[in-house]
């Protein structure tokens, strides 16, 4: 669980994870040069997401 301190509340945390999260993506973007683009790299990351839960989502168009 996580803990809040005092100055904060859900939506500050929301808000700190969803920057450190684009940070994070954004770097692996530019170090592996495998992607254009930032949505490049979290559209095959759903894709991803959703063979692994459903095989079947594999023959979706990607």
């Amino acid at each position: 669980m996580i803990t809040l301190g005092k100055n904060k509340n859900k939506g500050n945390l929301i808000a700190e994870l969803e920057e450190e999260l684009i940070e994070k993506i954004d770097y692996l973007v530019e170090v592996t040069g495998q992607f254009k683009s930032r949505d490049d790299f979290i559209e095959l990351a759903c894709h991803e997401f959703m063979v692994r839960r459903n095989p079947a989502a594999a023959l979706l168009e990607y």
